[in-house]
């Protein structure tokens, strides 16, 4: 299983550079893009603010990337507009594995930490966790 969380770069500025409408139609575009994309097995969820989940069972790591990089280049592609502007704005994603032994809270804590990593590397990327090596 594959978790990816994601999350709208400068989020807060869309709602405070445009309006709240703008903000609420980015959700809206991010939601209707993750929705065209998922498969039948995957499970997309709004997770709060202008964060997104999708939980992908069955999945493959060389998949999971495939899928991240295809949503993120979505998003990209494709500004909206509001009031006569466009409005142009990116995702970052943090990707994570299940490991045996993982509940979802160990999984989602892996994504998110994935995700503050792609945040911290610059915005507008992929983030993978990476296991750190075994101790000696």
């Amino acid at each position: 299983m594959a978790l990816l969380s994601l999350d709208i770069d400068h989020f807060k500025e869309v709602n405070d550079r445009l309006d709240h409408a703008a903000g609420d139609l980015a959700l809206r575009h991010t939601a209707q893009i993750l929705t065209a994309l998922v498969s039948g097995t995957d499970i997309a969820a709004r997770i709060g603010g202008e964060e997104f989940a999708l939980a992908c069972p069955n999945t493959s790591p060389t998949d999971a990337r495939h899928f991240a990089e295809r949503l993120h280049c979505a998003i990209e592609a494709g500004p909206i507009e509001h009031n006569g502007t466009q409005i142009a704005f990116t995702i970052s994603i943090g990707l994570a594995f299940r490991l045996p032994g993982d509940d979802v809270a160990d999984l989602l804590e892996r994504a998110d930490i994935a995700l503050y990593s792609a945040k911290q590397a610059g915005r507008n990327r992929i983030g993978e966790w990476q296991a750190e090596a075994p101790l000696s």
